[in-house]
């Protein structure tokens, strides 16, 4: 059987000038760049131009540089969403490869003066695939927010047993039709209730804190523990907002300040709500 991969591959040495790679460092530092430049090595080393998304290959990245899997998946996802990997292959397919990947690969089997060059059908890209990043890539240039889309969605996370199911698409968290606001309004029927935790949502999505659909679903249950009364609840909401909380409390007690600091959007620690993203286990 001919070989697919390759032994070497090119690097262009503007690559630190590109605007997707910079987005890519300024969002998971270097982290995210070697990540992304294993999973290059990877797809041009075995298929020559692209590599199956699934759980080995996330293990395999994970364990290599010591990280959390749910970190690598975060990673994929954002260098899809801008547009280093194709979204629809891997939102459809789960492949990891890009145009430019292929375009990269196809000239190394020319000076390699290999015979009968070609892209496996399964990597193959539609033509109008590249309209999806462009349009995340002006959505990036207005927010400069983007940190924590891989959360809001399903699209790449591996799963083996159901691999032909479609996932949503990337998308803010506050956004109407997000997977986070879907679990808002399937628990919440009350419209102002609705608003209000919309706007807490964009608040700790702006202090750079997560909220997907787990971590919603913990915050709601809260919210029931403090009342079912809807106008309770909404008080607790806009006392969140306005003491810039990362959970609800019982507008009805006093609130110390030792739990007021402990507890405000600034605090990255949030043990109860940050979640594994691939194993569901909380974050310690």
């Amino acid at each position: 059987m001919a070989k697919t991969g390759l032994t070497f591959y090119k690097a262009e040495t503007t690559r630190f000038r590109d605007r997707k790679i910079r987005k890519l460092v300024k969002n998971f530092g270097c982290a995210g760049f070697a990540v992304y430049e294993f999973l290059l090595s990877e797809i041009y080393g075995d298929q020559g131009c692209f590599v199956a998304w699934d759980e080995d290959t996330v293990f395999d990245v994970a364990e290599y540089f010591g990280i959390k899997e749910s970190r690598v998946i975060e990673i994929v996802n954002y260098c899809a969403a801008v547009g280093l990997y194709d979204k629809e292959l891997l939102r459809c397919g789960r492949i990891l490869t890009s145009r430019a990947i292929q375009e990269r690969y196809i000239e190394a089997c020319i000076v390699m003066k290999r015979k009968n060059i070609g892209i496996p059908a399964v990597a193959r890209i539609p033509e109008d695939s590249n309209k999806i990043p462009e349009e995340t890539i002006k959505i990036l240039e207005e927010t400069e927010k983007f940190r924590n889309l891989a959360h809001e969605t399903n699209v790449t996370q591996p799963n083996v047993t159901q691999p032909n199911v479609t996932a949503r698409e990337v998308c803010f968290p506050f956004a109407d039709d997000s997977p986070t606001m879907g679990v808002v309004r399937d628990t919440v029927s009350d419209s102002e209730l609705i608003s209000a935790i919309q706007a807490w949502i964009r608040q700790m999505y702006d202090a750079g804190k997560r909220v997907d659909v787990v971590a919603m679903g913990l915050h709601l249950k809260d919210l029931v523990a403090i009342s079912t009364n809807s106008t309770i609840q909404r008080e607790a909401v806009n006392a969140a907002i306005q003491g810039e909380w990362k959970r609800f409390y019982d507008p009805r007690k006093p609130k110390s300040q030792t739990d007021g600091k402990k507890n405000a959007v600034g605090d990255i620690s949030g043990k109860n709500y940050d979640r594994d993203f691939v194993t569901g286990e909380k974050i310690r």
